[in-house]
């Protein structure tokens, strides 16, 4: 069974909109042994939390399942990863944290319909390093 091995602290960052780690963070997916693995989130990494335009603040508040879209965004800047295995550890992950059915449902359609877009300026990010 998923699980979060570690707890999420961060700092936030001036803009007031993103954060940094404090601390580096872990997730179990799938069981413990074999067919299971775990993701860590490196302390100092930067996520602005779900990439939620601000008119949709209100059904779907970015701060208030932190962990899901952490763990999201630093799968999709390791492009070792497909989008869809992204976006399945997205959804196992908003499981985990019991984020509410339809909540989940919507969020999980958004990064499969609009995440390409987040995916590419990353990887442009990357690039210019």
């Amino acid at each position: 069974m998923s699980r979060f091995l570690s707890e999420l602290i961060s700092t936030p960052i001036a803009d007031g909109l993103k954060i940094r780690l404090r601390h580096s963070f872990s997730y179990r997916v799938g069981p413990v042994g074999e067919g299971g693995w775990t993701i860590t989130v490196p302390d100092g990494f930067v996520s602005d939390y779900a990439s939620v335009p601000r008119c949709l603040w209100w059904a779907f508040p970015p701060h208030q399942y932190p962990e899901p879209p952490v763990l999201h965004d630093y799968l999709y800047s390791h492009l070792g990863y497909s989008r869809a295995v992204c976006d399945a550890v997205f959804l196992d992950a908003m499981q985990t944290r019991q984020v509410p059915r339809w909540r989940r449902a919507c969020m999980y359609l958004a990064v499969r319909f609009f995440g390409w877009m987040h995916r590419a300026k990353r990887k442009e990010t990357r690039s210019e390093r």
